[in-house]
C-alpha cells in the first residue's frame, strides 16, 4: 500500500533526525528523556486555491527541538541541519518534492512552562509536491 504525501513525508524527517544521531520521537514524551531531543510531529496538506484539479498540494510538517539552558548552540545547529537536509530531499520512495524556502524558517524561543529554563527550537518546514 502506498503511503500518503503526508506519512511519507513525516517519515522521511524522521529517519533523517535519526540519522544525524538525534535522540528522535514522534510525541512530546511525559517520561524524562535527557536532553536534547526532538520532536517530529503534525502535518498537514495544503491545497491550492483553485478549482483546477491536478494541482499538487504543498505539505507542511513540525519539527521541535528541546534543549537544556546550556544548550542553545546545539539545539540551533540541530533546526539549521535539519532545514537544510529538507533542501536536499528531492524524492522519497513515491514522491517527488521541492521545499518551498519562503515558508520553511527556524525559529528559537525560551520555553519557562517547567520548572527549568528550556531552549525550544521550532522548525516549520513546507514542501510542494512534484
Amino acid at each position: 500500500m502506498i503511503k500518503t504525501p503526508d506519512q511519507e513525508l513525516f517519515d522521511a524527517v524522521y529517519t533523517i533526525s535519526s540519522k544525524f544521531g538525534y535522540s528522535t520521537y514522534d510525541h512530546l514524551s511525559t517520561d524524562e528523556i535527557p536532553y536534547p531531543f526532538v520532536v517530529v510531529g503534525g502535518t498537514q496538506i495544503i491545497l491550492p486555491p483553485t478549482k483546477v484539479t491536478g494541482i499538487a498540494p504543498n505539505i507542511s510538517i513540525r519539527v521541535d527541538a528541546w534543549g537544556n539552558k546550556k544548550q542553545r548552540q546545539e539545539v540551533s545547529n540541530m533546526l539549521n541541519a535539519l532545514l537544510k537536509a529538507a533542501r536536499q530531499l528531492h524524492r522519497t520512495q513515491n514522491y517527488t518534492w521541492q521545499i518551498r524556502n519562503q515558508a520553511s524558517s527556524p525559529q528559537l524561543i525560551g520555553d519557562t512552562s517547567t520548572d527549568s529554563f528550556l531552549w525550544h527550537g521550532i522548525l516549520d518546514i513546507e514542501m510542494k509536491l512534484t
